[in-house]
C-alpha cells in the first residue's frame, strides 16, 4: 500500500471525527490533525494536496448538543 494513500486516509479519518467533535476545541484539534497527515501525503507523494476538505472543515459549526467538559 502506497504510503501516501494511508496518510490521506487518516486525514479522512480524523475530519470525520471532527464533524462529529462534541466541542470547537476537539473539532479544532482533529482539523489540525488532518491538516498534519495531509501534509504528511503531500510530501511523500512531492505534489501538493488540495486543502479543500480542510476548508469545509473550518467553516462548519461544532454539531448542536455536542458534549462539555467538566
Amino acid at each position: 500500500m502506497e504510503r501516501s494513500a494511508q496518510y490521506r486516509r487518516f486525514a479522512a479519518d480524523c475530519l470525520r471525527l471532527a464533524r462529529i467533535a462534541g466541542t470547537e476545541k476537539e473539532r479544532l484539534l482533529m482539523v489540525a490533525m488532518a491538516s498534519g497527515w495531509l501534509d504528511l501525503a503531500e510530501r511523500s507523494e512531492g505534489a501538493p494536496a488540495s486543502e479543500e476538505p480542510l476548508r469545509k472543515a473550518r467553516r462548519a459549526p461544532a454539531p448542536a448538543g455536542g458534549r462539555t467538559r467538566h
